[in-house]
């Protein structure tokens, strides 16, 4: 369903730069190379800005909340290069989200040899994304040996309780195929809630490890500027977080838990609501949201996993 909405969008987009060199051309008598030049402006500048946006109101959101500055606006050439690393992210992983039935490779994780020692990886992709999001940390994990499969949580703002059987169902798929008798999940922000979701429900009995990547455990100040029923649930204080949380006081998750978070997370504000208790955090270095599907660093994490 969002891929469907991603494609008709960049079509839209395509035929509105080709209508505007056309025009610059045939009207006003430009080169058409400045006329693409200028096309290809818009068309990066139409990716900057919302970036910029979110790290903006994270500065602002930290300033107001604690009085400090921890979030960048971009002074410095580090932290450029990581918001031009951040508007890089969110390009492909929008592109790929778009193109994903024809850009990613259907899952085929291997069989495992000794699957009582193995266990593949269930990736789970965040708020308003899809399995194209993984387009980068997926081949290269599989490159690494390891077994991966992938999903599309529908619809992109269904409640989050709502996931948790398509990640039954992709998780007794994928143990079937692989022959292993546990996995172990991945969740990418809003991803890592949707999997508790899941625990939660039906246990973890066929769950070795959970590794949550910017996962707004006890919700984010962003969550307030979107929209959908789970939009709502990641909002800070919100009732579900709190059930949510109440259920693993009264019952804590037997199986280990790594929280991965950033000190220059534009999303989960404030930061620190990436940090889960009970579980073991890991620190990346400094990085957007978005930047952790094409980070090294998570790759070694995941790749050890």
């Amino acid at each position: 369903m969002l891929g469907g909405w991603l494609r008709l969008l960049l079509l839209f987009e395509l035929f509105g730069y080709g209508w505007l060199i056309a025009a610059l051309v045939r009207l006003s008598g430009w080169s058409p190379g400045a006329a693409v030049l200028l096309a290809l402006f818009f068309a990066s500048l139409g990716r900057a800005w919302p970036m910029a946006w979110t790290y903006l109101y994270a500065h602002f959101h930290e300033r107001q909340e604690t009085g400090g500055s921890r979030t960048p606006v971009p002074a410095s050439g580090r932290d450029l290069r990581q918001l031009l690393r951040e508007i890089l992210a969110f390009s492909s992983v929008t592109f790929f989200a778009a193109c994903e039935p024809l850009l990613m490779r259907g899952d085929a994780p291997r069989r495992l040899r000794d699957a009582a020692h193995e266990t593949p990886l269930l990736l789970v992709h965040g708020y308003l994304c899809n399995r194209g999001c993984w387009w980068w940390l997926k081949p290269r994990l599989e490159a690494a040996g390891r077994s991966v499969a992938t999903l599309t949580l529908e619809p992109p703002y269904g409640d989050i309780d709502g996931y948790a059987e398509q990640i039954a169902h992709r998780v007794a798929w994928l143990r079937e195929q692989t022959g292993a008798e546990r996995v172990t999940l991945v969740g990418h922000s809003m991803g890592g809630l949707a999997c508790l979701a899941y625990l939660r429900r039906y246990g973890e009995a066929h769950v070795a490890k959970l590794i949550t990547l910017g996962t707004p455990h006890r919700g984010t100040a962003a969550a307030e500027l979107a929209i959908g029923r789970n939009a709502a649930q990641m909002k800070t204080g919100s009732g579900w977080l709190a059930e949510l949380a109440a259920f693993f006081q009264a019952m804590p998750l037997r199986v280990p838990v790594i929280a991965c978070y950033t000190s220059q997370d534009n999303m989960v504000l404030p930061v620190s609501h990436a940090m889960l208790p009970g579980a073991e955090h890991r620190q990346l270095p400094a990085m957007g949201h978005l930047s952790m599907m094409i980070s090294p660093q998570v790759l070694d994490t995941l790749s050890r996993a």
